[in-house]
C-alpha cells in the first residue's frame, strides 16, 4: 500500500487533550496549554480527531503497547494525580453513555404479522397425445 501524505497535513504538538463521546464515536480534542497573557495560562484546542469506538480501541492497542516499549527502554513513566485530572470518573462516564444510548436506540416495536396475499392457483397444463 502506497502511504501519501495530504496537502492539509502538519505536525502539532499538545500537552492536554479532552476526550468526548457519544453512542456512535469517539472526539480526541488535542490542545496546548500556554500564556495568552503573560502570567494568564489559555487552553488552546489545536485539532479533534472523531473515529468510530472500534478504531479508538485499536488506537489504544498500539498506544500501550508503544507506550510498553518506550518505559522498557527509558525507563517506566511516572504522572501525579494533580498533572492528570478527571473530570469525570468511569462511573460517571458509563452512567451518560447509558442514558445517551436509550435516548437514540428506540423501543422495539411490535412484530408485526406479515402481509398475506392471495394464492394464485395455478393450473396443471394438459398434455395431449
Amino acid at each position: 500500500m502506497t502511504r501519501l501524505r495530504d496537502p492539509q497535513y502538519r505536525e502539532l504538538y499538545s500537552n492536554s487533550n479532552l476526550v468526548a463521546l457519544s453512542p456512535f464515536d469517539i472526539t480526541i480534542t488535542f490542545q496546548k496549554v500556554g500564556e495568552a497573557i503573560p502570567g494568564q495560562h489559555s487552553v488552546y484546542d489545536l485539532v479533534s480527531i472523531t473515529m468510530s469506538p472500534q478504531q479508538f480501541k485499536g488506537l489504544l492497542r498500539v498506544a500501550g503497547e508503544t507506550l510498553a516499549a518506550y518505559e522498557n527502554v527509558f525507563g517506566a513513566l511516572t504522572i501525579s494525580d494533580k498533572d492528570v485530572a478527571r473530570t469525570k470518573t468511569a462511573a460517571q462516564i458509563e452512567a451518560l453513555l447509558h442514558r445517551n444510548r436509550d435516548t437514540v436506540r428506540p423501543a422495539p416495536a411490535e412484530p408485526q404479522p406479515l402481509p398475506q396475499f392471495p394464492r394464485e392457483r395455478r393450473v396443471k397444463p394438459q398434455i395431449s397425445n
